[in-house]
């Protein structure tokens, strides 16, 4: 009986491809170097000054991308040969206009997405700083801006799985 019961799961269940896991734009966690340049390939491959994340090296870059009216630099992080993060960041010229970026982005996001389950806006001496996140699926959303005037002022928006890895040890 136990064996008839698992062949009908088996049979209910084969039809079901696993959907995988949206990043940024069409890439998914785990996409090779060749797979994210199949479905853009306006990225680059990075040989010289790459960045790190944690464990994970920036392969492949889009070193222009606009988005709400600002040139973002997107940045692909690979582990062992697996796409597990993309980055958008972007110089602002000043602390206003990085707070008219960050507002922007976290519209368009609110827009995609729904309310953030997180969002803090600070300013401590000359420093400001603000940062919001959503979930999407499996997919942490992060979007996070700091900057002081003097300094270029730094806006970020970044797409990984570390929520949802950290989930899956509970």
């Amino acid at each position: 009986m136990r064996f008839k019961i698992a062949i009908l799961l088996v049979a209910c269940f084969a039809g079901i491809p696993a959907s995988a896991q949206t990043l940024w734009g069409r890439t998914e966690l785990g996409m090779s170097v060749a797979n994210v340049l199949s479905v853009l390939p306006q990225a680059m491959p990075i040989t010289e000054k790459r960045d790190h994340i944690a464990d994970a090296e920036e392969l492949l870059r889009i070193p222009e991308f606009e988005l709400v009216g600002s040139e973002f630099v997107v940045k692909f992080f690979f582990r062992n040969e697996k796409l597990v993060q993309v980055n958008l960041s972007t110089s602002a010229p000043n602390v206003t206009s990085m707070f008219v970026t960050f507002d922007a982005l976290s519209n368009a996001l609110q827009a995609r997405y729904g309310q953030p389950i997180e969002r803090e806006v600070k300013q401590a001496g000359f420093v400001k700083k603000a940062n919001a996140k959503w979930l999407s699926g499996r997919t942490d959303i992060s979007l996070s801006t700091f900057g002081s005037e003097g300094m270029a002022p730094l806006v970020s928006l970044n797409y990984s799985a570390r929520i949802a890895e950290e989930a899956d040890k509970l």
